[in-house]
């Protein structure tokens, strides 16, 4: 996979609304040197007003939750890359996860119908190895299946999240272990062509984990059977996004 490249920038999106969030890119700013600048040209609720940038990086703050944020990319300054840092929620225990985004069918939780973002396999191979190198004590680490909004994020983004409740949602260790893995990404390239592409199996995919672990592959899109069931099967419109937004 390609890395090291110095040119590669992420955007962090952190959402007011998200707790975890909140923690998570307060454990950024604490963990690395950052310089503040002022954004007046949009409002502070859409990500201006005091944005942090340093080498490779830009974060900004914004009042609605992620999943509502379409169009995204253009608050920041042509990212390669957009990582939401967020708040996981399930019956899965204390969890560091990383996944893509979009509809396999229904809108249910934003975005639009069928409609997949465009994924970052190799960043996310990446942020999954630093995940599991930062977890503290009694976290595991997982992947998800593409499975909520937005949809139309305008660059190459995932999800990096803590969950999976408010115990580990207002945890520092958890908070400081998403942030590390994050700024792990610096310099690394959203894509690779060795990118598989998931079909099949349940909402945590630990088949394809195994994949990204142990392998020099990644993987984009994951297609879990709850997904297509919801969609009424596969649609040769979502394989062909899977394929090409991967």
């Amino acid at each position: 996979m390609s890395t090291g490249d110095p040119s590669v920038t992420a955007g962090v999106v952190v959402s007011r609304a998200d707790e975890a969030s909140v923690a998570i890119g307060d454990a950024l700013l604490d963990l690395a040197d950052w310089t503040e600048r002022t954004d007046a040209d949009r409002p502070d609720a859409e990500g201006g007003g005091t944005v942090h940038v340093r080498d490779g990086f830009e974060l900004r703050t914004f009042d609605e939750l992620h999943l509502h944020l379409d169009g995204v990319a253009a608050a920041f300054d042509d990212p390669d890359l957009v990582v939401f840092v967020s708040r996981h929620a399930g019956e899965t225990g204390p969890l560091l996860t990383a996944h893509f985004t979009g509809n396999v069918g229904p809108a249910d939780h934003g975005g639009r119908p069928n409609e997949l973002a465009a994924a970052c396999p190799s960043a996310h191979a990446a942020v999954v190895r630093a995940l599991a190198e930062h977890a503290p004590d009694g976290y595991g680490v997982g992947m998800e299946c593409t499975h909520h909004g937005p949809s139309r994020v305008g660059a190459p983004s995932m999800f990096v999240e803590v969950g999976s409740s408010e115990e580990q949602w207002r945890d520092p260790d958890a908070a400081e272990a998403a942030a590390r893995a994050v700024l792990d990404l610096a310099g690394v390239a959203p894509r690779t062509e060795r990118t598989v592409v998931g079909v099949g199996g349940g909402h945590y995919a630990p088949r394809y984990e195994r994949i990204v672990r142990e392998t020099d592959w990644a993987v984009g899109h994951v297609l879990a059977d709850w997904a297509l069931e919801a969609a009424g099967g596969l649609s040769p419109e979502v394989v062909d996004q899977a394929f090409e937004r991967s």
